[in-house]
């Protein structure tokens, strides 16, 4: 969600105070849900922010043993591989045996 419609969403959802636009590039991890709906979450920097749960993404999680297959969009791929060790020409193989067929 971009910041101005971050700010636009607290209304009425324990509003905004300036420093919430860091919760943007941060992870944070949810402590309780309130009777209202909206989420409370606690940030690396100790910080507890009352959160509109409409501006919340559930970031899923990886367990030993879990079976995955890699996504068999290039262009999506490569963006996703931004800031997570990027792109290497390699790669190109898998997705090639996922698609059957030539890129």
């Amino acid at each position: 969600v971009e910041l101005a419609e971050f700010q636009r969403m607290q209304e009425g959802h324990g509003g905004w105070a300036g420093q919430m636009s860091e919760a943007l590039k941060r992870f944070g991890k949810v402590t309780s849900v309130l009777g209202s709906g909206d989420v409370r979450v606690v940030y690396p920097n100790k910080k507890t922010w009352i959160i509109n749960p409409a501006a919340l993404a559930k970031v899923p999680t990886f367990s030993i043993g879990d079976t995955v297959r890699v996504i068999s969009d290039e262009a999506e791929m490569r963006s996703l591989q931004e800031g997570h060790g990027g792109w290497v020409d390699d790669m190109r193989s898998q997705l090639e045996s996922i698609r059957g067929a030539s890129l």
